[in-house]
């Protein structure tokens, strides 16, 4: 491991410190859990994806699952306080939607399908927005 990746997991381990030193205070009140349960209608409810946001689903079976292997690997590793937000022309977005907003206007704007190329730097870049993102 050389001394940029360790810097980097000594960050996340820093970050995950307070969870991990108070994750046994924490309980599931199960009483409360059933009765939100039961207030959930789950008829009503529909997969994000059904709602093709960004046009995602345009593209072809192959490189939505392409796409979505990346975007759910790196989804939930951004999260802070206050929240990551980026502007867009259709206006400020945050968590998850920015992600999958700016991934999807590179892809489409570069006319690529594959991240392999993208550089660390041209990354951070594109998830510039309010609060620096640390990898």
């Amino acid at each position: 491991m050389n001394k940029s990746q360790y810097n980097l997991f000594d960050k996340i381990k820093s970050s995950t410190e307070y969870v991990m030193n108070n994750s046994n205070y924490v309980k599931i009140n199960y009483d409360k859990l059933n009765d939100f349960i039961k207030k959930i209608k789950c008829g009503d409810l529909k997969n994000w994806l059904l709602y093709n946001p960004y046009n995602l689903l345009d593209l072809s079976v192959e490189d939505i699952v392409n796409f979505l292997f990346i975007f759910e690997a790196i989804d939930y590793s951004f999260w802070g306080n206050p929240k990551c937000t980026i502007k867009t022309e259709d206006g400020l977005k945050d968590g998850s939607d920015a992600l999958l907003y700016v991934m999807l206007k590179y892809i489409k704007e570069n006319s690529i399908m594959d991240l392999i190329n993208l550089s660390f730097d041209e990354f951070k870049k594109m998830l510039k927005g309010n609060v620096e993102i640390l990898f």
